[in-house]
């Protein structure tokens, strides 16, 4: 009886070690295999050049927006404004990009002004450039193709931006782990954060693709200007994510 007794405290100890082992999954929807994040060079609001490859090392949350946004845009910027004051000390470990998706009106300054604004200033790095070398950022991360729609009579600057506004969580090793629509919650963005600050660079294990062509995820809904999004009843112009969440363990 004591052997036997022995042996499902065994069974039970190895049970709950292999529970406690096991990694936490991730709130958004992670992509199986990892995409390899593509490199950029652009303007931040302080006039600095900023290349991507320079903050490997760090998880960079990634997202498109821009500073003329009626609706999407402001609800993204304080929704990163939000996981970067709750983040603490933690925050100097991660990066948070904001790429325009409007370099006409989009300048440093407004970039400057814009980020003042949001109490944004010195958290992120707002980033603008030409219409060429934002383009294939655009088409590569799933902002699509982006386009400007008129409003009203106000004129040339009288414009909103068709843009789907995916949020992009970028690991160590500059590999897109996790992507969210719109519609996600700091606290979501938060925990997927920390696990990959708590795996770390080391013990990051990876497929021998590096998923840089596959398809975008349905959470990934565009809305044109003047479209109401789903179960909306006002205009917005962006991304609205579907009901879909899925739930995936980090490799």
């Amino acid at each position: 009886m004591r052997f036997a007794g022995s042996i499902a405290t065994l069974v039970l100890l190895s049970i709950l070690v292999t529970a406690c082992s096991r990694p936490p999954a991730f709130q958004g929807t992670a992509l199986d295999p990892p995409r390899a994040a593509l490199d950029f060079t652009l303007t931040d609001q302080f006039g600095h050049v900023l290349r991507f490859a320079e903050l490997r090392e760090k998880v960079v949350v990634l997202t498109f927006l821009y500073t003329a946004c009626p609706d999407i845009c402001p609800l993204v910027t304080q929704k990163v404004r939000d996981v970067a004051a709750r983040l603490g000390d933690r925050w100097r470990d991660v990066a948070i990009i904001a790429v325009t998706v409007d370099p006409v009106r989009d300048t440093v300054a407004q970039a400057a002004a814009y980020s003042q604004q949001w109490d944004m200033l010195h958290r992120w790095h707002f980033l603008t450039g030409s219409e060429a070398a934002l383009t294939p950022l655009w088409r590569y991360y799933w902002v699509g193709d982006v386009h400007r729609e008129a409003v009203g009579s106000a004129g040339p600057a009288g414009y909103n931006v068709a843009h789907s506004a995916p949020v992009h969580l970028i690991d160590q090793r500059g590999r897109v782990r996790v992507v969210y629509g719109s519609g996600f919650g700091p606290a979501e963005l938060i925990h997927d954060i920390e696990i990959l600050l708590q795996v770390g660079e080391k013990t990051l294990r990876w497929s021998s693709s590096d998923g840089a062509n596959i398809a975008a995820p349905n959470i990934l809904h565009r809305v044109n200007p003047g479209e109401a999004g789903p179960g909306r009843g006002s205009r917005r112009a962006g991304c609205q994510p579907a009901r879909m969440r899925e739930r995936h363990e980090p490799p």
